[in-house]
Parts: structure tokens; sequence; C-alpha cells
């Protein structure tokens, strides 16, 4: 079962106020395809999957898409599972450790050279910048995640 992204294709059908056959003809399918899909029964291709993002726009439909799927879900970034604080935190230390990598990389950049000992600085922000990207995806998740708990 498909249970996310059939929540968010219903979801987005419902928002944009179409019924099951109004979404079909959308996509040129069947009505009853539709409802697999809506059910969690069946995933649609990717083609189907980004036919459905750029008609609906929806982009968020590809995100689940990619979730629900065991080739997708291995090409998406590991998240960490943390608390909300837990990730404001890291987010927060992680960008502070950004902010002073840039610095040190703009002092890289003046001769548009790295020298050896300025390696271990470069190597170091490419990390820091991935730390933040992913306690950035950690945060919207988990900031997702609360805002639907509090609706």
């Amino acid at each position: 079962m498909y249970l996310d992204f059939a929540n968010e294709l219903l979801l987005t059908r419902e928002a944009l106020q179409l019924k099951q056959e109004g979404l079909a003809k959308r996509l040129d399918v069947a009505r009853q395809t539709i409802s697999l899909y809506e059910t969690g029964k069946l995933l649609p291709s990717a083609e189907m999957v980004v036919l459905m993002a750029k008609r609906l726009n929806a982009p968020l439909l590809e995100w689940e898409w990619l979730r629900a799927n065991p080739v997708g879900l291995a090409r998406l970034p590991k998240i960490p599972d943390l608390s909300l604080s837990e990730c404001y935190l890291n987010l927060y230390c992680s960008t502070i450790q950004t902010v002073k990598m840039h610095r040190d990389l703009a002092d890289i950049c003046r001769d548009n050279r790295i020298e050896p000992h300025e390696m271990p600085v470069y190597l170091t922000g490419n990390v820091n910048v991935k730390d933040m990207v992913s306690y950035g995806l950690c945060f919207i998740n988990k900031k997702t995640t609360f805002a639907e708990v509090a609706n």
C-alpha cells in the first residue's frame, strides 16, 4: 500500500475541487485508475507522476512518490529521526559553522587556488553544507508534521 502518496493525491484533488472523473480526464486515464491511486492499491509510473505534478501544480506528489518507491527512496537524502527542537538546534549550529566556513572559503578564493594548508577547510566546508541541507530537510519535515498535528 502506498498510503502517503495516495493521501497526497487525494488532498491535492480535493483542494482543486476536482472529482475523480475530472482528474482522470486531465490525466487521460480511467476514473478507476485514479481510485486505485487514491486508495494506495496502485503506484503510478514515474512519467504519470511528473504529469500529475505539472498538471496539478503539486510538486509534493513527486516527493511522496519517491518515498513510496524503493528505487526513489534510495535516492532521497537520509533524514535523521530527531525532535523539532533537536532539528532546530542542529540547523542553527550548522548554519553558524557554515557562516564561519564561508569566511574561510572566501579567503581561499581570494587567490583562486586551494593551498595545501587550506584543503581541510575546503573539505570541511563541503561536509558542513551537506549537513545543513540534511538538518534543514529534517526541520521542514518535522515542522510539516507539527503543523498537521496542530490543525
